[in-house]
């Protein structure tokens, strides 16, 4: 038995709106298994819109009973909440231009993911603004046995790595995933449909009114990161050649590795979470080039 037979009714929408001719459809969480009654409400409180929901039944994903409120005729803009069994969603607005914010937010996210820098509230808000993290990050290669017992050399140098993105809620820079993510930015500028969105100023970055487009400011700023992981001209590493066991452990043949870019730096070992980069106090370690 779901904990939610116990509990009031939840609504579930999308929280960022609709426009006024999308579907629209809330999920409620709600103990009942006959059709509920359901009220749209302006900021007044006066109800535009009412009507029954459908019953879904039992929810193997989420684990909750669920029914739905389909509202679509409702096309009026306008900011609104449904009501439904005691329960009452957040604010939600219908309007034509509800998504325009939404790619200036998603490559804003990118900023926030940068290192080697502090994220300054001018651009993130108060809420994401942090400390610089690894501002002067000099790393060498990882070195001794992995967990699949492959023994690796290390290598005789230190790369600075400082910059680049954080790959996700760890503190590792990984240059594949780098790959795909500057190519998506690039290839959004080279098709030209987005010139006007993202032109110089338009997102919240600190290199506003450097007359270049913002979409190339940020892709900048990992690619500048990538050619710092290239290994130095005429280094020769151990590498896995070919096609290797299933197993993981690999066949090491020495190859003039020059040129080629570690796969990553990362921490030596997981911290706990939350960690702020800045309070990151593992050492840091380069990883092999991969084929990945």
């Amino acid at each position: 038995m779901s904990l939610l037979l116990l509990a009031a009714a939840v609504v579930n929408l999308n929280q960022l709106g609709f426009r006024p001719d999308d579907p629209k459809t809330a999920i409620i969480a709600a103990a009942a298994t006959r059709p509920l009654d359901w009220v749209v409400v302006d900021d007044a409180g006066k109800a535009v819109l009412s009507g029954r929901t459908r019953v879904g039944g039992d929810d193997a994903a989420s684990g909750d009973h669920v029914h739905a409120a389909s509202f679509t005729p409702l096309t009026r803009p306008g900011t609104y909440r449904l009501r439904v069994d005691g329960a009452e969603s957040g604010r939600f607005r219908i309007g034509a231009d509800i998504y325009a914010p939404l790619a200036l937010d998603a490559l804003n996210v990118f900023y926030q993911q940068r290192a080697g820098t502090p994220i300054d509230a001018r651009f993130a808000g108060a809420r994401w603004a942090r400390a610089a993290g690894h501002p002067h990050e000099v790393a060498t290669c990882f070195r001794g046995k992995d967990e699949k017992g492959n023994v690796w050399p290390g290598c005789g140098y230190t790369l600075d790595v400082t910059g680049g993105w954080y790959d996700a809620g760890d503190h590792g820079k990984y240059v594949v995933n780098a790959g795909i993510a500057v190519w998506t930015l690039q290839n959004l500028y080279e098709t030209g449909l987005a010139r006007r969105l993202f032109a110089d100023g338009r997102a919240r970055l600190p290199e506003a009114g450097n007359r270049r487009d913002d979409l190339l400011d940020e892709a900048r700023w990992e690619v500048e990161w990538m050619l710092r992981m290239q290994l130095p001209a005429g280094t020769r590493m151990a590498l896995p050649v070919g096609a290797q066991p299933p197993s993981g452990r690999l066949t090491l043949t020495p190859v003039d590795a020059g040129g080629m870019a570690h796969h990553k730096v990362a921490d030596a070992h997981w911290t706990t979470l939350p960690t702020a980069p800045a309070d990151d106090k593992e050492a840091r370690l380069l990883y092999p080039p991969s084929t990945a």
